[in-house]
């Protein structure tokens, strides 16, 4: 007979029973783990939560210092703030034994963390100077209740039954704690929620400090000495400290005062004026003065007791003296220290001006370098000043800290000086007036006395800020500031009148002329003087950076354009005003080796690579040199023929010009033959055979692009060139010169790195370059140059300045031309115009732009072509192109019209200097060029 099912079941629920049993009672250990952790946590926050109560209660203990209570780093204080870090507790426990108590824990936790959040944000919501003067008053309290305590046992030890709570001392003791917890809960209800209420009452607690200045009127220091002998000494000293924590109660009430203002200035007017007017408000700010003088005062008196009371009261004596005295040392030695290092750094400041003469980017360096010795002394002198400070109330030399206010306002009378002389020069340089020895020694007199005006607003202004602290009395002395200001500028500027006229006109447009000398003459001047400096103030930044970033070609490129859009057009372009007389332009048309060699670095660069060869540095010997069209390929290779000529004897130097076009391989073979006297008819191979009795030679081959053709079977020429080049020879150097659109083309055919291992970029030439190009070709024709009035300011210190006319000149010169020296001659002599034995430049003529659709698609590749090859006759062009004849003669004829291709007497086309960039530009966004 079968077991029945509910027996069985029974049967097995008790056995599984004790292991269920089991494993809940492992889940409620191992919980009972989390609920511990969560408990010690929740402890951990109620003793933070009970340090803050201490301080609200004015019971905190001693040895806790409240400036560090609030902090991160806080031992208590981090726990709490690291459970704000979104630290994951668990939302339940899974052991019901547990889930009661871990629900309480966590709601506790909740709570405390909320609370100490918010006592946290009240605690930095406060300013500073609140927080330090809340630390101040704890020190002072803890300080006070040790002596309260320390003054009992002595009183004990001595035999009387005394209880100091019924005497005044105890008095004293219970008023100002009533008072510390007045101030203390009155400062949460504003860190809270400040109300009317609230700062009325702050008001009510200023007043009584005000009417009880140190609140320990019960007794004096004759009843203290009625003590017993053995402690009369202490009770003095406790009468000290009490003083100085009623002081430092009216410090806090102060602070509290300070900060309301700036919080809540509105409110705080509107409550004062409810309860007095302005009138008690000043009171009131002006009685902060009296708390920090009886502050300094007891501070002082305190300091010279304990000294007393010391057991070495001579050394004592000593150690102070001494400390005064390296006080005032340290002062005079900040003064001196900040002297040297300006001498320091002026010379330091030739010394760069010596070595950077030449090096164009950094000539303006040392300019940098006098701004900084000029300031480096004042702020030397403020930074020392500020940590003077720190160590004077570190070492406690109270009397010292009367010189730091003076100190600051001796540096900001410096830096006035020096600012008032710069304004004056500056305004005199932009009136174009050049001042005389005796006329700066008359302005400097002016600016001594316009600095004094100003500093001695500032320095109550100072004296205010850091005794009262935000108030009204700040604000006033902040408005007697702007107005000292306003007035002290009106004094400088107005021994120089006519200059700052002059100055301001040249500013601004000319119809308002009339309007700055009325406004600055009379009793206007006065008002509107100052106000000129927010004309001329941009106007000399913009000269300083102008003067400072003059030699960096990207700045001159910039100004250049800017200067063209001001101008617009305003030249005359008539062919008569253009006549130039032949023997003038001969010069700027010619191009032969007699003429003055400008070096652009493209020399310098080639002697590199050949003179590691020549040294048997190197056995790379091939160069390729590339480069625009006119960027002075050429003539740097006769340069460097010439020079090697002259330097080694021994050297053969054969140039040769490649004719066009020198396609086939046959010609090829021959032009290099003829050139090396060697017969390479069968080809690399002879190059080999003749190398070993060759002297060592230097072969430069111009036009390399006349080596090809971009057609089918007309690249054999370029081919064979590559295969002598790449010959492994010993007495041979290659320097091959080919121009840039060819070079891309053929990269693009070959492979840029298969073809020449060292390839040389020709740059496009700097604006000094182009500037001594042009100015020593027009000194070798005897011409006086001149530059048209439209380069010519008409107004301010440049007006008529022929330098700067020259400098504007050369930048639209520069930036017309792209660094390009054979477009710059050209553009030049569409600039000029010639008068008898003088030569007038004016604005550099450009070429206009041309639309792609006017040109049309098949015309395109025609320039193209041209472009590519850099000259092609009609024929090579419809090889290349593949086009009819009918349509490359079109686009000829076209080109021609517009002017921007010409035809040499050989039959070959070109393209216009002047309007190269311009068709390259257009041909490139066609994606028709190959760079």
């Amino acid at each position: 007979m079968g077991i029945p099912l509910r027996t069985l079941v029974t049967v097995c629920l008790l056995i599984l029973a004790p292991m269920a049993s089991a494993i809940d009672r492992a889940v409620c250990r191992n919980e009972a783990t989390v609920l511990r952790a969560l408990t010690a946590e929740v402890t951990r926050l109620e003793k933070v939560q009970q340090t803050l109560n201490q301080l609200a209660n004015d019971t905190l203990p001693s040895g806790v210092d409240v400036a560090s209570l609030f902090d991160e780093k806080n031992a208590l204080f981090a726990r709490s703030n690291s459970l704000r870090k979104d630290t994951e507790w668990p939302g339940q426990l899974s052991c019901v034994e547990l889930q009661e108590e871990y629900q309480a824990q966590l709601k506790d936790l909740g709570w405390l963390q909320q609370d100490l959040s918010k006592r946290r944000d009240r605690w930095l919501q406060m300013s500073s100077g609140l927080r330090r003067a809340l630390a101040e008053l704890s020190h002072s309290r803890q300080e006070l209740r040790s002596l309260y305590d320390e003054l009992q046992q002595a009183l004990n030890a001595a035999g009387y039954e005394v209880d100091l709570a019924d005497t005044p001392v105890g008095a004293v003791q219970a008023q100002q704690r009533i008072m510390r917890l007045k101030i203390l809960r009155l400062l949460t209800r504003l860190t809270e929620n400040a109300t009317e209420d609230s700062i009325s009452e702050l008001i009510s607690l200023y007043q009584y400090a005000i009417e009880n200045p140190l609140v320990i009127g019960q007794f004096d220091a004759s009843q203290i000495a009625q003590l017993p002998d053995n402690v009369t000494e202490l009770g003095l000293h406790y009468l000290a400290k009490a003083r100085l924590d009623a002081l430092n109660l009216r410090y806090l009430l102060n602070s509290i005062r300070a900060w309301v203002w700036q919080e809540h200035t509105g409110l705080f007017l509107d409550t004062v004026l409810e309860r007095g007017g302005l009138q008690q408000l000043l009171l009131i700010e002006t009685h902060a003065l009296q708390f920090r003088l009886y502050e300094l005062q007891e501070d002082i008196s305190l300091e010279v007791e304990t000294r007393s009371r010391s057991t070495h009261p001579t050394r004592e004596l000593i150690t102070a003296t001494l400390s005064y005295l390296l006080g005032g040392v340290a002062l005079l030695a900040l003064a001196l220290i900040s002297r040297k290092l300006a001498e320091f750094l002026l010379r330091l400041n030739e010394q760069i001006s010596r070595q950077l003469k030449g090096r164009r980017t950094l000539t303006n360096l040392h300019r940098v370098v006098h701004g900084l010795a000029v300031l480096a002394p004042w702020v030397v002198g403020w930074v020392g000043v500020i940590l003077l400070t720190n160590a004077y109330i570190e070492y406690h030399v109270y009397f010292l800290l009367i010189t730091i206010p003076f100190a600051r306002m001796y540096i900001f009378y410096g830096v006035c000086k020096l600012v008032g002389e710069w304004l004056q020069v500056r305004i005199a340089q932009q009136a174009g007036v050049y001042l005389s020895n005796e006329q700066s020694q008359s302005l400097t007199r002016n600016v001594r006395l316009s600095a004094i005006n100003m500093v001695l607003p500032l320095l109550a202004m100072d004296l205010i800020a850091t005794i009262i602290g935000p108030s009204l009395l700040l604000l006033i002395s902040l408005l007697v500031v702007i107005a000292a200001l306003y007035f002290s500028s009106s004094l400088l500027l107005s021994r120089r009148r006519s200059d700052l006229i002059a100055a301001v006109q040249s500013v601004l447009p000319e119809s308002l002329d009339a309007t700055a000398e009325r406004l600055l003459s009379g009793i206007l001047f006065w008002i509107f003087a100052p106000l000129q400096l927010l004309v001329l103030l941009p106007g000399f930044a913009a000269a300083f950076f102008h003067r400072l970033l003059i030699d960096f070609d990207w700045y001159r490129k910039i100004s250049a354009r800017w200067f063209k859009m001001r101008v617009g057009t305003q030249e005359d372009d008539s062919e008569e005003s253009r006549q130039i007389v032949e023997d003038y332009r001969s010069w700027f048309i010619r191009d032969d080796n007699d003429l003055p060699y400008i070096e652009s670095g493209l020399y310098t660069a080639l002697r590199k690579p050949l003179d590691r060869w020549l040294n048997e540095k190197s056995d790379e010997n091939a160069l390729l040199v590339t480069g625009e069209r006119g960027i002075g390929k050429s003539r740097s290779l006769h340069k460097l023929k010439k020079v090697l000529q002259e330097e080694n004897a021994q050297l053969k130097v054969i140039y040769a010009n490649v004719p066009a076009k020198t396609c086939a391989p046959e010609q090829v073979l021959t032009l290099v033959g003829d050139c090396l006297q060697t017969d390479l008819s069968e080809g690399p191979g002879a190059l080999v055979h003749a190398d070993e009795s060759r002297e060592p030679t230097v072969i430069m081959l111009d036009n390399a692009q006349n080596f090809f053709l971009s057609r089918v079977g007309s690249l054999q020429g370029w081919q064979t060139l590559l295969s002598l080049t790449n010959t492994r020879i010993s007495n041979v150097y290659w320097i091959i010169s080919i121009n840039n659109q060819s070079w891309a083309y053929l990269s693009n055919v070959f492979g840029r790195d298969y073809q020449f291992r060292n390839v040389l970029r020709a740059k496009p030439w700097t604006q000094n370059d182009i500037r001594s190009l042009i100015l020593s070709r027009n000194h070798l024709s005897g011409f006086k140059l001149q530059y048209d009035e439209v380069l010519l300011s008409t107004r301010g210190p440049e007006a008529g300045n022929i330098r700067n006319a020259e400098q504007r000149y050369f930048s639209l010169l520069w930036d017309a031309c792209h660094g390009n020296p054979m477009l710059a001659l050209r553009l030049w002599l569409t600039s000029i115009r010639t008068a008898g034995e003088t030569v007038t430049a004016g604005l550099p003529a450009e070429p206009g732009s041309i639309s792609a659709d006017k040109l049309g698609g098949n015309s395109l590749f025609v320039y193209a072509a041209i472009a590519t090859h850099e000259n092609l006759t009609t024929s090579e062009i419809v090889a290349a192109t593949s086009l009819p004849e009918s349509v490359v003669r079109f686009a000829l004829k076209t080109a021609f019209d517009a002017g921007f291709l010409m035809r040499s007497e050989d039959g070959r086309y070109r393209l216009v200097p002047q309007w190269y960039h311009t068709i390259t530009n257009l041909l490139a966004r066609k994606n028709l060029l190959n760079e």
